[in-house]
């Protein structure tokens, strides 16, 4: 297996604007999406009116990764989860906002961020043992270790979840960072502008305040729930 993912001017995960802020390395790839809690998953549908042309859907859903797979899990009725499971290509993007970028010029406005777009053939998971391990690898994706913590999934739970998962084809990551917002020469050398329009950057993060138990608990709380939090302080 290559340590990056193929780019080239027909590759769908090639990015287009600012190509020097992508990064096609499988590492890159795989760092993004664990350490994301929920994805933005793409397909698209037939038109149920009989239109000839796609009705393109992205549904935010929390997912798994292992190796190569993203898991993906819903109820056995759902569209996403019926459209999927006959082999349907689908992509999925997982994204961390960082920043607000703000200039003289609504133009030069931006975000600091860092995003994975990932494509792929859907597939249905119909072997139990996967299909329980695909369950496992999803809810631990949210709290890691919190399936081994849980009680063990009921037989109508289990049947009315369906999982599908797709290989990942082809990736890619693109970030946005800098110091200070662009400028044109133009506005810098306007004196009345810069002295009555504040810029700057404003620094953005995802915090975990404190766990609220729930009514009916009688636990302390769990390292893992304690090492979560702690990391994001």
């Amino acid at each position: 297996m290559s340590s990056s993912f193929e780019a080239g001017p027909k590759a769908i995960n090639t990015v287009r604007r600012h190509k020097e802020r992508a990064d096609y390395e499988r590492e890159s790839v795989y760092r993004v999406l664990d350490a994301g809690l929920m994805g933005h998953v793409g397909f698209c549908l037939e038109d149920a009116d009989g239109d000839p042309e796609s009705v393109p859907v992205v549904i935010p859903m929390v997912y798994g990764r292992k190796d190569d797979y993203i898991y993906l899990h819903g109820y056995v009725s759902s569209r996403l989860q019926k459209h999927l499971a006959k082999g349907k290509k689908v992509c999925m993007e997982v994204t961390e906002l960082n920043g607000l970028v703000l200039a003289l010029s609504p133009f030069n406005h931006s975000v600091h961020y860092e995003t994975c777009v990932v494509f792929g053939r859907a597939e249905l998971v119909d072997d139990p043992d996967e299909k329980m391990e695909a369950l496992k690898i999803v809810t631990d994706q949210l709290l890691k270790g919190r399936w081994d913590q849980c009680r063990e999934t009921t037989k109508i739970e289990y049947q009315s979840t369906k999982v599908v998962k797709f290989q990942i084809e082809s990736a890619s990551v693109k970030s946005s960072y800098s110091e200070e917002p662009s400028i044109d020469k133009e506005d810098l050398e306007n004196k009345e502008l810069c002295e009555k329009t504040w810029t700057g950057v404003i620094p953005l993060r995802t915090v975990a305040g404190p766990a609220k138990p729930a009514s009916y608990n009688v636990q302390p709380e769990p390292e893992n729930i304690k090492t979560f939090i702690a990391k994001r302080q």
